[in-house]
């Protein structure tokens, strides 16, 4: 199985000299290493031409491999990385790693993504990418799952289900401990946070029930993303919650931790992060998360939420509306449920269109909607702002002045 013990013999001596080579298992060209049969098949290797950075955390190399140019030096890049890396270590105080490795490659315009390996991550992005919160924060739950989603593996079936806990949770927590680190500023943190906020209260699923939300994850792109939203705000609000319940003693923190220490034993269910809570909190506090989390109701976000340093206020905003079903028409490559007079409609997009590209930003109301419709004379581009009539109030967070 996927556990099963092995010891690896590598050898990458016969790369040439002025090569870079790491791995998952450190920088050495040949060793020995002892992993696991799915250790191995997730571990991730780079050589060749990348230029090499290693910073020491918590008495533990890091070692950072950069390949392409950027618009930051590599030992900047590098410094940033140990610093996201600390945080989370000091969080759990967990030094468990012989070594870490992150890649950094460049990739297509406007692009940024990352992908976790065995202690090692493997980012790509754009070459005029700064390294900001958005990096930060990609870097940041990646690291994260080392240890949710890691080491907290859902039970088998539940992976949709938990999604609120093994995203959301972890989104909470990769922004939160940024900004605990002051890894990113407060005018940062509070413009992620209200994005997530904003982005959650024009949800068509907000309203919608955790069993509503899970049957439809892996088809409907709104629905995919309600679990990371929910989650991040349930952890934000029951944070607060706790906090105020036990004077302060008792916070989510305590929470992750009683959960990472169940799940040593067990699979990741929700019986088990309610017994955890239950287990740090009481009663009173597992009652409390199993209706935030379980009912229909929407979730609210106290005004205290982020701290003593940042207050919330409303403002006026245009809800993401592209006015046609944009997921059933993406799945059947044809336009389906125009509405008439939406923003789709007004723009000329018809049902029973062919579709044969798609340019849309999901969420944003204010970056242009481009559908390409294949018609006998050729490809034709439909460009409109996928944006409600109407604006809504909506809360967000500002930091107060330091």
């Amino acid at each position: 199985g996927e556990g099963d013990s092995l010891v690896v013999s590598l050898d990458a001596t016969s790369l040439p000299a002025g090569a870079a080579f790491g791995s998952s298992f450190g920088i050495e060209r040949r060793q020995q290493v002892r992993t696991t049969r799915g250790g191995l098949r997730n571990a991730l290797f780079v050589g060749g031409e990348w230029r090499l950075r290693s910073v020491e955390v918590r008495n533990r190399p890091v070692h950072v491999f950069v390949r392409g140019h950027f618009p930051f030096a590599d030992s900047t890049f590098a410094a940033a990385m140990g610093g996201v890396v600390a945080a989370q270590r000091a969080f759990w105080s967990d030094d468990r790693f012989p070594s870490y490795l992150v890649a950094l490659a460049p990739s297509n315009r406007g692009t940024l993504g990352g992908t976790r390996y065995t202690d090692a991550m493997m980012l790509d992005a754009d070459t005029l990418h700064a390294i900001d919160a958005d990096m930060l924060a990609l870097v940041s739950h990646e690291s994260f799952h080392e240890w949710i989603g890691g080491r907290t593996v859902p039970a088998d079936g539940l992976e949709g289900a938990l999604k609120w806990f093994t995203e959301g949770v972890n989104d909470y927590y990769a922004d939160r401990l940024l900004h605990d680190a002051r890894l990113i500023t407060d005018s940062a943190y509070a413009a992620r946070t209200s994005s997530v906020l904003r982005d959650y209260t024009t949800s068509t699923y907000r309203d919608s029930s955790a069993a509503a939300v899970t049957r439809d994850y892996w088809t409907n792109g709104v629905a995919n993303r309600l679990p990371y939203q929910r989650g991040r705000l349930l952890a934000l609000a029951f944070d607060r919650e706790l906090r105020r319940g036990s004077r302060r003693r008792v916070g989510i923190d305590a929470v992750v931790r009683e959960v990472l220490k169940r799940t040593g034993a067990a699979r990741l269910t929700d019986s088990v992060i309610v017994a955890a809570v239950r287990s740090v909190a009481g009663s009173g506090a597992a009652d409390t998360l199993r209706r935030w989390h379980g009912g229909a109701s929407p979730l609210v976000v106290p005004p205290d939420a982020l701290g003593p340093v940042f207050v919330q206020d409303s403002v006026d905003y245009l809800p993401f509306d592209p006015g046609f079903d944009l997921d059933a028409s993406l799945r059947q490559r044809t336009v389906v449920a125009v509405r008439a007079g939406g923003p789709a409609d007004r723009a000329g997009l018809r049902d029973g269109m062919t579709i044969a590209g798609v340019s849309v930003y999901r969420g944003q109301a204010d970056r242009e909607a481009i559908i390409q419709v294949r018609e006998t004379t050729g490809i034709r581009d439909i460009r409109f702002l996928p944006a409600a009539e109407k604006p809504i109030r909506i809360p967000r967070f500002r930091p107060l002045p330091r």
